[in-house]
């Protein structure tokens, strides 16, 4: 029997993958660039390299390929989250265009329909689908704001430790710093999303995944969860610790009136003690300018 999550058994696409010779779906040329970018470490991530490696698909290639690598969830809509919560808010599947098209208000039949259409790329059929979504989300009374993508500074305020350095991070990030501590140096990122995200739960899944931890349920997550006061208002402050790989995240998850703000610290389970403080701190402090 093949345990799937044997991370021994994709430690060859993650590390110098050179040769793909005799790997089904994996030894053509563009799937084996696309595998070689995205390096996958689960059946989930394989299966992203195969969904991605195709016509149209490949422009999601850079964006995946960041998402596998900072975990940062890029939001299409926030009616959206759910449903492209496990592809971090990259449409990759059809069954995930089946969901988006009932969720809008399409019966699944109908959405069967435009699967179909869109799978065999009849163009003049799509543009005729166009119309029919734009009616169906008036019919329904989905008209809301598009996204803001908050992307200034200026549009959120912080204290921070003068030992944290501001640093370049992926398009999603409102900012960035590299922290310092005595066991290494930590990666901490903070993004903002409409609505609530996704969800503490699939959050912090995705979180615990990216550390090769097993999902957990509601309950679980909420029992490791200590309430913090800051500016903002109650947030959420966790640790997501493995051991066995030597990684860890300290995270918060802070609610606004319209948005949620996600504020992850990467770095050795030595660096805790550290910096725990200074980032419970910057969390707390938080804010929109008046």
């Amino acid at each position: 029997q093949i345990d799937l999550d044997d991370k021994k058994m994709y430690s060859p696409l993650v590390n110098n993958f050179a040769q793909p010779q005799g790997l089904f779906q994996i030894e053509a040329p563009t799937n084996f660039h696309v595998c070689r970018k995205i390096k996958p470490r689960s059946l989930e991530e394989l299966s992203a390299v195969v969904a991605i490696a195709r016509p149209g698909a490949l422009e999601f290639v850079d964006s995946y390929a960041e998402y596998r690598k900072t975990g940062d969830f890029q939001s299409v809509h926030p009616i959206f989250d759910e449903i492209l919560d496990y592809t971090g808010g990259i449409p990759l599947y059809q069954e995930q265009l089946m969901k988006m098209a009932n969720k809008v208000g399409f019966t699944l039949d109908e959405a069967e329909i435009l699967r179909r259409i869109v799978g065999k790329k009849k163009v003049t059929e799509v543009r005729k689908w166009k119309k029919k979504i734009r009616d169906k989300i008036k019919e329904n009374n989905f008209i809301v704001p598009p996204l803001k993508k908050e992307t200034t500074q200026s549009e959120l305020i912080w204290e921070k430790p003068d030992s944290w350095i501001p640093s370049e991070g992926s398009s999603m990030r409102i900012a960035s710093f590299a922290i310092p501590y005595s066991g290494g140096t930590g990666d901490l990122s903070v993004i903002q999303l409409n609505g609530t995200g996704g969800g503490i739960e699939s959050n912090v899944n995705r979180w615990r995944q990216q550390l090769d931890l097993e999902s957990q349920s509601l309950i679980e997550i909420e029992n490791n969860i200590t309430n913090r006061q800051g500016l903002l208002g109650e947030y959420s402050f966790l640790q997501i610790i493995n051991q066995k790989i030597d990684s860890a995240f300290l995270c918060a998850v802070i609610p606004t009136k319209n948005h949620t703000i996600f504020v992850k610290l990467s770095l050795r389970p030595i660096g805790i003690f550290d910096v725990e403080d200074d980032f419970i701190i910057f969390c707390s402090s938080l804010n929109f300018p008046n």
